[in-house]
């Protein structure tokens, strides 16, 4: 099936034309996903040829002499020699967690977020006595431990469902079939819900955030799969259709 939707799209612009048409979703933001993917992939093959390396110096010379000779490096040089670091340093130290904050930190990003989840807009102080094993505040790395570290501007709250289905990936992609998640391999919904909203950030209807209140995952398309590309975020007020089971 794969090889005939290529034979009817054989080249990545024909397939965000096609892919937007069928999802309803922005070309832009399609293409914008895709070189985020590629991106991913080609950076942790980059901190590979770097693994090891004793200084910057050989950092560098490894990197120009992965990639292709033309290639403006920028400060990609700098970026992986940070994550390389993180990444060697990460086995031998303690992440910090939610309990380790001390008070006023606490409160300070509860207060940024609006007390809420920073994903699904779950309000910690209105279902406080309720479903705190699942649903409690929890310390998350926006970026994984293991690249980002410790760091105060790489922290945020998020609920405990959503942390655990987060744990340290990076996007959706690494989760596999999730991103075309559909009938044939059965449904991951509270998955898929989260990689949408942490994709939308906002409801796409009216532009609320999680800090102002809870959002959910809606199909676009009443027959359509449970799939990345079919779902939407909405605020209760905007949503229509079957909502995801959050």
């Amino acid at each position: 099936m794969v090889n005939d939707v290529l034979t009817v799209f054989p080249d990545i612009s024909s397939l965000l034309h096609g892919l937007a048409h069928v999802s309803g979703r922005n070309e832009a933001d399609l293409e914008r996903e895709v070189r985020e993917h590629l991106a991913t992939r080609l950076a942790f093959l980059l901190l590979g040829e770097v693994e090891g390396a004793a200084n910057f110096p050989t950092i560098g010379r490894r990197i120009r002499q992965a990639l292709p000779p033309n290639a403006e490096l920028g400060d990609l040089v700098s970026s992986v020699a940070k994550f390389s670091c993180a990444v060697e340093s990460s086995n031998d130290m303690r992440r910090t967690s939610w309990a380790d904050l001390p008070y006023p930190i606490r409160t300070a990003m509860l207060i940024k977020q609006g007390r809420r989840c920073g994903v699904c807009g779950w309000d910690f102080v209105a279902t406080a006595t309720e479903g705190l094993d699942k649903r409690g505040p929890t310390l998350d790395h926006k970026m994984p431990y293991r690249l980002g570290g410790d760091s105060l501007d790489n922290l945020w709250v998020l609920c405990a469902l959503c942390n655990a289905i987060k744990e340290s990936a990076l996007h959706v992609g690494e989760h596999g079939r999730t991103w075309t998640n559909n009938f044939v391999y059965g449904g991951r919904r509270r998955s898929i819900a989260f990689w949408v909203m942490y994709r939308d950030k906002v409801c796409l209807r009216c532009g609320v955030l999680p800090s102002t209140t809870q959002l959910f995952v809606y199909r676009r398309h009443d027959r359509g799969s449970w799939s990345h590309d079919n779902c939407v975020t909405s605020c209760s007020g905007c949503g229509t259709g079957q909502l995801v089971d959050y």
